[in-house]
């Protein structure tokens, strides 16, 4: 857990790591210079299994994270944000599920959605818990809830930690280079967390810098694992790509057709032991293009044609 300036909610997301049934744990926190109380709040607690981390200067979350992972010493690493609350159970529930099921090497899980009163509100879309569906979704979506996380500590040393170019969506990143190194993970289908949604959240604050960043994220991880290579503009008309109420000019569209058919071979080529998530691409594909074309205005007789085209191919595929 970083933290920087958290003092508000704290001692309640640092208590609710030590309440935690499974209690073979260090709790890692690593405190990122913060100018509040946060130090004095970590400093409090007496408990032999947190471990105080304290940075010189602010250094951001990114990096930070990655002084905590070299530091752990455990089979697993979870992550926690320092405004969260995790319930009870949640580590023995995440510990257990990862021990009885060895293809995975990560999971995450629902949240519960709370305001700073610590009242339920309506925010997080739901969670997706299938694996085909993620799999299918993770380049055009971020599947996961960064507080849940769960993860092989080799796994995530094995493609080398956060990416510290991130300072926004690095657990976007992070998941799109686990899952094209073949490490592969889930969400359980269970609340295992409390998500603290603030005024001054990294989501909202920063939602314009959080979706260049992932945007980013996509088009790095498209370019290490397939050798496609996008510009951001690129990225971004793909991700609206899902968003079918948008009215693409014909030149963006030919470009997404293009990429289109790149990634697709690539990934068939790439996740080709999972049939059923590329089925699912597919029809995703299939749609959003069968859905473009009744935008096109008759005088683009050249660009329906070719429209067509791609479609056969997609089909064929």
């Amino acid at each position: 857990m970083s933290v920087y300036n958290g003092a508000k909610f704290l001692a309640e997301a640092i208590d609710s790591i030590l309440a935690q049934t499974f209690t073979d744990f260090e709790f890692i926190i690593i405190n990122d210079a913060s100018s509040d109380d946060s130090l004095h709040i970590i400093n409090s607690y007496k408990d032999a299994r947190i471990v105080l981390i304290q940075n010189t200067k602010n250094i951001g979350l990114t990096k930070s994270l990655n002084i905590g992972i070299a530091k752990a010493k455990g089979k697993y690493i979870a992550r926690m944000d320092a405004d969260d609350i995790s319930m009870p159970k949640r580590l023995e529930k995440q510990f257990d599920f990862m021990e009885e099921h060895i293809k995975y090497k990560f999971c995450g899980s629902k949240a519960i959605s709370i305001n700073e009163e610590g009242q339920e509100i309506s925010y997080l879309p739901d969670t997706v818990c299938d694996e085909d569906i993620i799999l299918a979704s993770i380049f055009f979506k971020n599947m996961f809830i960064h507080s849940t996380l769960f993860i092989e500590k080799k796994a995530l040393t094995d493609v080398g930690g956060y990416d510290e170019e991130f300072t926004r969506s690095q657990d976007y990143r992070l998941y799109l280079k686990l899952f094209t190194n073949n490490y592969f993970g889930i969400n359980l289908n269970e609340n295992t967390l409390l998500y603290r949604v603030t005024k001054k959240g990294v989501t909202r604050v920063f939602s314009e810098s959080q979706d260049f960043f992932a945007r980013l994220a996509i088009k790095k991880t498209l370019k290490e694992a397939f050798d496609i290579d996008l510009n951001i503009a690129d990225v971004e008309k793909t991700r609206n790509t899902f968003d079918l109420h948008k009215k693409n000019r014909m030149l963006s569209v030919f470009k997404l057709l293009s990429f289109k058919k790149s990634f697709l071979k690539a990934y068939v080529k790439h996740f080709s032991k999972h049939p059923i998530a590329i089925k699912l691409l597919k029809e995703i594909f299939y749609k959003s293009l069968k859905i473009k074309l009744k935008f096109f205005q008759q005088s683009y007789l050249e660009g329906y044609i070719k429209c067509l085209k791609v479609l056969f191919i997609f089909s064929q595929s």
